[in-house]
């Protein structure tokens, strides 16, 4: 398999220790799509391999969202989503103020595999 699929354009995860959502998307489209009807941003896109955004309400960490590019092969689709998934667990991280690697290891393990079942 030379590129990677993913069965569904948009993956919901929720880190349950703080319910917050976390939302992967393959492909602008789907990214621009969740952007508009999760948070009500509209033209949200990106042109590069991977975008990781957080979304704030002006007082807390509301969710992440996370885009890779369709088209990339296997290799560098996984290398892209763990490189904007540890993105996404420095946003939640920053956001309750938690500064242990173990819980950032097992967060970043946790939602990789919640990605690629």
């Amino acid at each position: 398999m030379s590129k990677i699929d993913f069965a569904k354009k948009v993956i919901k995860h929720n880190i349950n220790i703080t319910g917050t959502d976390v939302y992967v998307c393959y492909g602008d489209k789907a990214f621009e799509k969740t952007f508009r009807k999760q948070f009500g941003i509209k033209g949200k896109t990106f042109t590069c391999g991977g975008v990781c955004s957080a979304v704030d309400d002006g007082k807390s960490l509301i969710g992440i969202i996370i885009g890779i590019k369709k088209g990339l092969s296997v290799q560098e689709s996984k290398a892209m989503l763990v490189h904007e998934l540890s993105h996404a667990v420095t946003f939640w991280m920053e956001e309750y103020t938690i500064k242990c690697d173990e819980v950032r290891s097992y967060t970043l393990d946790y939602l990789y595999a919640l990605t690629m079942q």
